[in-house]
């Protein structure tokens, strides 16, 4: 879901300048989407190559029922990246702006593609974390005012967790798919019961972050993403291992980000408005 790139993004841009009516966060979010996009299409072409792609448990089928081919899924993914880079070349003269985009390029590509694989060796849940945490947020402030922002850092806690949850869904659901192509994640190494587990701390603490949150900043109004506990709550209750459900948990937990995020930054917004 594009959600993971947009909403981080969108939230930076109102933390460091009340709006997202600016030109600096449309050139960011299109670099963020198109950096997921190039992102999953090259996994996309990684996962068909070593076999994790097969079979009726697959979810990502484009390759596998000929919509795309192989070669063009990896083509596109990299012009994507190179899209990217278009996008974001006025920022990039900042030597920061600059190393922050060339370690998530290289994370996307790392991510999946050998020999690093990071996916294929139980790392990817952080490199999901840090890209989609604090590498996009600060990337997003240095961008709209010239240098990084320790200050948001808590903010990209609660967003980055929810995000993970999205892979760690995924992940949940493939261990046995996982296990028998040989690719370690932290979820088959764990076992379905306690992946769960780990899901619901992810899901419910970044809601803890949240009141954490607004009770360092004073401000009422990041206890909105509150409101979406029921939705989390049926997203958890659905998350049953041999359930047909089970095959919707990452889609799921990706609609429950955006309406978590959204309501994120209403909350920042509304404690800005609330000090002016």
């Amino acid at each position: 879901s594009f959600t993971a790139a947009a909403v981080p993004i969108a939230c930076t841009s109102v933390l460091c300048s009340g709006t997202i009516f600016k030109e600096s966060f449309a050139r960011m979010l299109g670099m963020g989407v198109l950096v997921q996009a190039g992102a999953n299409l090259i996994n996309s072409y990684c996962d068909f190559k070593s076999g994790v792609d097969s079979g009726e448990q697959c979810a990502d089928r484009a390759i596998l029922d000929g919509h795309v081919s192989p070669k063009q899924a990896m083509i596109c993914g990299f012009l994507c990246l190179l899209g990217a880079g278009k996008l974001v070349a006025p920022f990039l003269s900042n030597p920061e702006f600059r190393q922050m985009f060339i370690a998530g390029s290289a994370l996307a590509v790392a991510y999946s593609v050998p020999p690093v694989s990071l996916k294929y060796r139980a790392m990817g849940d952080l490199a999901i974390l840090t890209t989609f945490g604090p590498l996009l947020m600060q990337s997003t402030a240095v961008a709209m005012t010239g240098r990084s922002d320790h200050s948001i850092t808590l903010y990209s806690i609660p967003i980055g967790m929810l995000t993970e949850a999205i892979l760690w869904a995924n992940n949940t659901r493939d261990i046995d798919n996982d296990k028998s192509v040989k690719i370690r994640t932290v979820c088959n190494m764990l076992g379905f019961t306690k992946s769960k587990d780990g899901y619901r701390a992810l899901v419910y603490g970044a809601y803890a972050v949240c009141a954490v949150l607004a009770a360092k900043e004073r401000n009422s109004g990041l206890l909105l993403p509150l409101l979406t506990l029921p939705l989390a709550k049926s997203t958890l209750e659905a998350f049953q291992e041999g359930r047909e459900s089970l095959r919707e948990a990452d889609s799921r937990t990706a609609q429950l980000h955006l309406p978590f995020g959204v309501l994120l930054i209403l909350g920042v917004l509304l404690g800005q408005r609330m000090k002016a």
